[in-house]
């Protein structure tokens, strides 16, 4: 047991490094400018909208299913994680394309003083961010099961995974298009 929270401290760590390596590479190759802005938004509403629609889902998903597990057994249970799943997966697609068509309402919320060339921008951004809440809500959801499940290495190792792609990106973006940072996302 000892060994085992030792090792996941150490995963939660070197993730939390990568999070902070990860910021600073997009200082240095971005300081502070309309693409750091831009992505900073886009990243701020994604998460925004996905913890206020699906984030809810999945924190009442893991005493469902512990629930169901303990009452109908593992295959019911699993039934009931697949539904669950396809619903998160549903719901956030619908949002995902709802805020692609009107990333401009999603703007005039969030930050409706943006000169135009940084709205354009930013609604590109936007538009691209978007996507991230549809896998977010999955991997939440498989969080949520693992957690449920006693396998409590999936969240840090996929943190680890998560960094590394942003930090790819932010590479690619450099070399490419700034948008690239969105599709990181």
């Amino acid at each position: 047991m000892k060994k085992s929270a030792f090792i996941l401290t150490i995963l939660l760590l070197v993730s939390r490094l990568l999070g902070m390596g990860r910021e600073l590479i997009l200082s240095h190759f971005y300081h502070t400018s309309i693409y750091t802005d831009a992505y900073f938004l886009s990243r701020s509403i994604s998460n925004i909208v996905f913890g206020i629609f699906a984030a809810g889902m999945v924190t009442t998903f893991i005493p469902m299913y512990i629930r169901t597990r303990e009452q109908q057994g593992t295959e019911k249970a699993n039934r009931f994680m697949s539904n669950a799943t396809n619903f998160m997966i549903l719901v956030t697609v619908v949002l995902s394309i709802l805020g692609m068509l009107f990333p401009e309402a999603l703007l005039f919320v969030f930050a409706n003083d943006l000169p135009p060339e940084a709205m354009e921008l930013t609604i590109r951004f936007v538009r691209v961010g978007l996507i991230s809440i549809v896998f977010s809500g999955i991997r939440s959801m498989f969080e949520g099961y693992h957690q449920s499940n006693q396998h409590f290495f999936v969240a840090p190792v996929a943190g680890l995974f998560v960094n590394f792609i942003l930090i790819f990106s932010i590479l690619i973006s450099v070399k490419t298009d700034p948008i690239a940072l969105a599709w990181g996302l």
